[in-house]
Protein backbone atom coordinates (compact mmCIF):
# COMPACT_ATOMS: atom_id res chain seq x y z
CA UNK A 1 0.00 0.00 0.00
CA UNK A 2 2.96 2.29 0.67
CA UNK A 3 4.04 1.98 -2.99
CA UNK A 4 0.63 3.13 -4.22
CA UNK A 5 0.63 6.10 -1.83
CA UNK A 6 4.15 7.04 -2.94
CA UNK A 7 3.05 6.90 -6.61
CA UNK A 8 0.08 9.16 -5.87
CA UNK A 9 2.40 11.78 -4.41
CA UNK A 10 4.70 11.85 -7.45
CA UNK A 11 4.17 14.27 -10.37
CA UNK A 12 1.84 13.21 -13.19
CA UNK A 13 4.71 12.83 -15.69
CA UNK A 14 6.43 10.24 -13.51
CA UNK A 15 3.17 8.38 -12.93
CA UNK A 16 2.47 8.28 -16.69
CA UNK A 17 6.01 7.05 -17.40
CA UNK A 18 5.62 4.30 -14.81
CA UNK A 19 2.19 3.35 -16.17
CA UNK A 20 3.57 3.20 -19.73
CA UNK A 21 6.49 1.01 -18.69
CA UNK A 22 4.22 -1.29 -16.65
CA UNK A 23 1.77 -1.63 -19.56
CA UNK A 24 4.64 -2.35 -21.96
CA UNK A 25 6.04 -5.06 -19.71
CA UNK A 26 2.58 -6.64 -19.30
CA UNK A 27 2.03 -6.58 -23.06
CA UNK A 28 5.46 -8.12 -23.66
CA UNK A 29 4.79 -10.93 -21.17
CA UNK A 30 1.39 -11.65 -22.75
CA UNK A 31 2.90 -11.61 -26.24
CA UNK A 32 5.65 -14.02 -25.22
CA UNK A 33 3.16 -16.39 -23.58
CA UNK A 34 0.95 -16.26 -26.67
CA UNK A 35 3.93 -16.93 -28.95
CA UNK A 36 5.12 -19.91 -26.92
CA UNK A 37 1.67 -21.51 -26.78
CA UNK A 38 0.88 -20.71 -30.43
CA UNK A 39 4.05 -22.20 -31.86
CA UNK A 40 3.92 -25.12 -29.44
CA UNK A 41 0.40 -25.97 -30.69
CA UNK A 42 1.52 -25.75 -34.32
CA UNK A 43 4.36 -28.22 -33.78
CA UNK A 44 2.14 -30.75 -32.01
CA UNK A 45 -1.28 -30.54 -33.64
CA UNK A 46 -1.00 -29.68 -37.30
CA UNK A 47 -1.29 -32.67 -39.57
CA UNK A 48 -2.20 -32.59 -43.23
CA UNK A 49 -3.95 -35.59 -44.66
CA UNK A 50 -3.90 -36.05 -48.40
CA UNK A 51 -6.83 -38.19 -49.45
CA UNK A 52 -6.34 -40.61 -52.28
CA UNK A 53 -9.06 -38.83 -54.22
CA UNK A 54 -6.76 -35.91 -54.92
CA UNK A 55 -4.07 -38.07 -56.48
CA UNK A 56 -6.69 -40.04 -58.37
CA UNK A 57 -8.34 -36.83 -59.54
CA UNK A 58 -5.04 -35.61 -60.97
CA UNK A 59 -4.47 -38.91 -62.76
CA UNK A 60 -8.05 -38.84 -64.09
CA UNK A 61 -7.55 -35.30 -65.39
CA UNK A 62 -4.37 -36.38 -67.19
CA UNK A 63 -6.15 -39.35 -68.73
CA UNK A 64 -9.12 -37.25 -69.84
CA UNK A 65 -6.82 -34.68 -71.41
CA UNK A 66 -4.92 -37.39 -73.24
CA UNK A 67 -8.17 -38.93 -74.45
CA UNK A 68 -9.37 -35.53 -75.70
CA UNK A 69 -6.13 -35.06 -77.66
CA UNK A 70 -6.49 -38.54 -79.18
CA UNK A 71 -10.12 -37.85 -80.12
CA UNK A 72 -9.13 -34.54 -81.70
CA UNK A 73 -6.50 -36.34 -83.78
CA UNK A 74 -9.02 -38.96 -84.89
CA UNK A 75 -11.51 -36.27 -85.92
CA UNK A 76 -8.80 -34.38 -87.80
CA UNK A 77 -7.83 -37.52 -89.70
CA UNK A 78 -11.49 -38.24 -90.55
CA UNK A 79 -12.01 -34.72 -91.91
CA UNK A 80 -8.78 -34.95 -93.89
CA UNK A 81 -9.79 -38.30 -95.38
CA UNK A 82 -13.24 -36.96 -96.38
CA UNK A 83 -11.70 -33.90 -98.01
CA UNK A 84 -9.15 -36.03 -99.88
CA UNK A 85 -11.95 -38.25 -101.16
CA UNK A 86 -13.74 -35.18 -102.51
CA UNK A 87 -10.51 -34.03 -104.22
CA UNK A 88 -10.13 -31.06 -101.96
CA UNK A 89 -6.67 -29.66 -101.33
CA UNK A 90 -5.43 -30.60 -97.87
CA UNK A 91 -1.94 -30.04 -96.50
CA UNK A 92 -0.10 -33.28 -95.88
CA UNK A 93 0.68 -32.78 -92.22
CA UNK A 94 -0.03 -35.54 -89.72
CA UNK A 95 -0.60 -35.15 -86.01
Amino acid sequence: MKFINDMRERPEDERMAFATIAAGIAALVLFLLWGVTFFNDIDNNVYVEVPEQNSNALQNAKNEFGNAIDEFGDQYNQIRQILEEENAIVPSTDL
